[in-house]
């Protein structure tokens, strides 16, 4: 996930809209979640907790988002697959029923389909990133969100993981039960998801390396070394390159990534032999289990 450059137009200019938290989040609790064990069952008869879903992404402005994938399919191919990215990410957070932040950065009306984007976006709480590297604009989005949404619990993912089902960020938010932070491993070593009880947790990103083969085992360390209890979830593939994409677009081809990928005149020739996701060793990311508590130097309230 990579997050750089300016904010976009309409957001708040410190990276917070101004005002308390809108009304889009609407109730902090939701009586008619579905019963059971977890953050998301009734538990004694009480109101379930809503937390919010932040999504830290680029606006896909060519030369600017999926650099990597663009050395192979060219700028503008690459603009377009990161914009259905980002809308088949929107459309997995907005299954969850949950409301949504996105800490966005870059020109959106430079981006192919902007109408479509801007479309998406009008029933999110859109946000600047702010900071000096992605860590930092990573923690700053965390805090950011929490504030507009009155300190809900947060579940982050970034739009580089298009085949991502609600049900994957339902399941992340339910290990919250047992933890204070989850991480979502990625098959190159980094990260895909991290979901915390409170923003402060995720304060630890700013001082990680990002983009790297050892961010996940990095990211892991810094929150257990906080004192959190955390916990993992299931590991997905980001897309940075064609073969990244061919994988991604095999594991879900209805989605709107999947179905630019298939159609694309040059795939074949772009994607040499390509491993599947069942050929990708899980990154070794050391995630203290549920059942192995890591030191805590504080509490968090449920």
């Amino acid at each position: 996930m990579t997050a750089l450059g300016g904010g976009v137009g309409g957001a708040g200019r410190a990276g917070v809209p101004s005002g308390a938290a809108s009304s889009k989040f609407g109730p902090e609790t939701d009586d008619l979640a579905p019963l059971g064990g977890g953050v998301t069952g009734r538990a004694a008869g009480r109101p379930v907790p809503r937390p919010v879903a932040l999504v830290v992404a680029k606006a896909p402005v060519p030369g600017f988002a999926k650099t990597r994938l663009a050395a192979t399919v060219g700028p503008i191919a690459a603009a377009e697959l990161a914009a259905d990215s980002l809308l088949d990410t929107l459309a997995a957070a907005a299954d969850t029923g949950w409301p949504i932040v996105v800490a966005l950065t870059g020109d959106l009306d430079a981006a192919p389909r902007a109408g479509v984007l801007r479309e998406a976006l009008a029933a999110c709480t859109v946000i600047d990133q702010r900071g000096r590297g992605l860590g930092e604009r990573l923690a700053s989005a965390h805090a950011d969100a929490s504030a507009v949404s009155g300190r809900r619990m947060t579940v982050q993912i970034g739009a580089d993981t298009p085949q991502v089902r609600s049900g994957d960020l339902v399941a992340a938010y339910d290990r919250l039960a047992r933890c204070d932070a989850v991480v979502g491993p990625a098959a190159d070593g980094g990260w895909w998801l991290l979901a915390v009880r409170q923003s402060t947790i995720a304060s630890c990103l700013a001082s990680v390396p990002m983009s790297r083969s050892d961010t996940g085992v990095r990211t892991v360390r810094a929150l257990a070394g906080g004192g959190w209890r955390v916990g993992a979830t299931g590991q997905l593939r980001d897309v940075d390159t064609a073969a990244d994409a061919e994988a991604v677009a095999a594991d879900a081809p209805a989605s709107r990534f999947g179905r630019r990928w298939a159609a694309q005149p040059w795939r074949r020739d772009c994607t040499s032999v390509p491993p599947s996701a069942e050929d990708i060793s899980p990154a070794s990311v050391p995630i203290v289990g549920t059942d192995v508590q890591s030191r805590r130097k504080r509490a968090v309230a449920p």
